[in-house]
């Protein structure tokens, strides 16, 4: 199977298209026509007899992959629910860790400079804030009783918007006050996992 549930979308600074594939522990790459990518650099020394077809990075059985999303720099973040958030050059190695517990949804911000982390630590939900820098810990928003599973995010101005899985809402946070706003839909259609601003 090349992909089974599909988690995370991102297109990549090559011009490729990586997906997350929760099911099959693996992000995959494809071209813009829907062939897949090339093999990188880390699975071309490696058997390849197994890998499938377009994988970027792949993970070990049991190690669920979800949000992805890339820096300004080109390196690509993964949520890992093992190891927290791993960092991969453009090669696919391994360059880097951000250990937190059971990451979701991952978003990068360029204006604030900044890697939000969706996380749930034991029944605690939260949205982590790093420095894309030095990947030390800006600041932490949380909201008991709004937040539960944080997936798809998006930042506009002061605003971060979070969707919360297992409640069906999208919710607001105010960056620079650091709080819970409002919940902006609170009867989403489906189980919600990503979020995409129009400036219409």
């Amino acid at each position: 199977k090349a992909m089974e549930h599909p988690y995370g979308i991102a297109l990549g600074p090559d011009g490729y298209i990586y997906v997350s594939s929760q099911d099959t522990f693996t992000v995959l790459r494809f071209q813009l026509d829907g062939s897949p990518g090339p093999r990188p650099k880390a699975i071309k020394k490696e058997d390849t007899s197994k890998k499938m077809a377009g994988a970027f990075v792949v993970f070990p059985a049991g190690e669920d992959v979800r949000g992805i999303t890339f820096d300004e720099k080109g390196t690509l973040y993964v949520s890992n629910k093992v190891h927290g958030v791993m960092m991969f050059d453009r090669d696919g190695f391994q360059i880097g860790l951000i250990e937190v517990e059971k990451p979701i949804g991952l978003l990068y911000s360029t204006e604030r400079e900044s890697v939000f982390i969706g996380s749930t630590q034991g029944h605690h939900s939260q949205v982590l804030e790093y420095n894309v820098h030095d990947h030390t810990l800006k600041a932490t928003y949380h909201a008991k009783g709004y937040l539960n599973h944080p997936a798809g995010m998006v930042v506009y101005k002061d605003t971060l918007y979070a969707v919360s899985q297992s409640d069906g809402t999208i919710i607001e946070f105010n960056l620079n006050k650091g709080k819970y706003k409002r919940t902006v839909n609170g009867d989403l259609p489906d189980i919600g996992e990503h979020l995409l601003l129009s400036m219409c």
